[in-house]
């Protein structure tokens, strides 16, 4: 099923309520990420949490995180890499919906985990098959290691595009 992506990003204050407002089109993927979608019912979402994710929670389709459950549900019964994958993503995560106006409301347990509360500066970032929330001091120090790490990494001229096509090639190459 050919579904929609998360894309783009936002700045923006939590109200008292802890309110978030996501972009206008993202409630389209979340109603076709939604096999069960009744179109008078707001489309719900899967908000993922932990110590994994320090700093921000990570949102999900619920098309999309059924294709991680069982994911995790392939894993080795018993195995230190299923409990672990089953403690962080299936019982780390909470169902929410968003309402008429695309707001969503972030519990009080995910406002502490990212710690941000009224008048805080959040940060919202499309990722594709997910979009994640920031607690936005958090996102530009955490943001501003990963990129110094990745100019001495790739140097300071690479190109986005040079890496995307190296991907395509290997893509491409693949089948």
């Amino acid at each position: 099923m050919a579904r929609g992506k998360f894309r783009g990003e936002d700045r923006q204050k939590m109200d008292n309520k802890g309110r978030v407002l996501l972009l206008p089109d993202w409630r389209r993927v979340l109603e076709a990420g939604n096999p069960d979608q009744d179109g008078d019912e707001p489309p719900p979402l899967i908000i993922n949490y932990g110590k994994h994710l320090p700093g921000y929670v990570e949102c999900y389709t619920v098309a999309e995180m059924e294709e991680i459950e069982a994911d995790v549900e392939e894993l080795d019964e018993g195995s230190l890499r299923r409990d672990y994958m089953e403690q962080y993503i299936l019982s780390q995560q909470k169902m929410v919906s968003i309402d008429p106006t695309n707001r969503m409301v972030l519990p009080s347990a995910l406002r502490d985990h990212i710690d941000v509360g009224n008048g805080s500066e959040i940060y919202i970032r499309g990722r594709g098959r997910s979009f994640q929330i920031w607690n936005a001091a958090i996102y530009d120090a955490t943001e501003a290691v990963r990129l110094a790490r990745f100019v001495e990494e790739e140097g300071a001229e690479i190109s986005p595009r040079a890496i995307l096509g190296a991907a395509r090639k290997k893509r491409l190459a693949q089948g």
